[in-house]
């Protein structure tokens, strides 16, 4: 073979593998990029679906019985739903479950101590998926 055409193939495979490289090394970076904003968007999201349960949360404890607060609750929920973690969603639905139990008779309406145990559950569970260590001291003044 001629050593013009070997040298000439050489050059032509490093040129590409050079090329190539940088270009994968881009491809792979631009995707974890994209994964982070996306798990940023999701969070942000999810906080603020937190927040708002917890608004909605606190105002059913402290006025029991208003049917709009129920239905803010409501809205919250199915936030918190669509963006929160399962632990969180499973303890937000134990609490509307017994909310609904109680005004259906089926069960007594729950007391203070329990809106709070409930309330403290749902806190834990979202600090838990929040990444937050240690527990959430409820204290609910009505």
């Amino acid at each position: 073979m001629d050593d013009k055409l070997l040298i000439a193939l050489v050059a032509a495979g490093s040129a590409l593998l050079g090329a190539v490289i940088p270009t994968v090394f881009n491809f792979f970076n631009n995707k974890k990029q994209r994964d982070f904003e996306i798990r940023k968007i999701l969070l942000e999201k999810q906080k603020a679906a937190y927040f708002e349960l917890l608004s909605c949360l606190q105002a059913m404890i402290n006025q029991q019985g208003n049917e709009d607060l129920f239905r803010a609750l409501q809205v919250a929920g199915n936030q918190v739903a669509i963006y929160g973690d399962e632990s969180t969603s499973e303890e937000y639905l134990n609490y509307y479950y017994a909310l609904v139990s109680g005004a259906q008779g089926n069960r007594q309406p729950l007391t203070s101590k329990e809106h709070k145990d409930y309330q403290t559950k749902i806190m834990n569970a979202m600090r838990k998926g929040l990444g937050c260590t240690g527990q959430a001291q409820v204290d609910t003044f009505n």
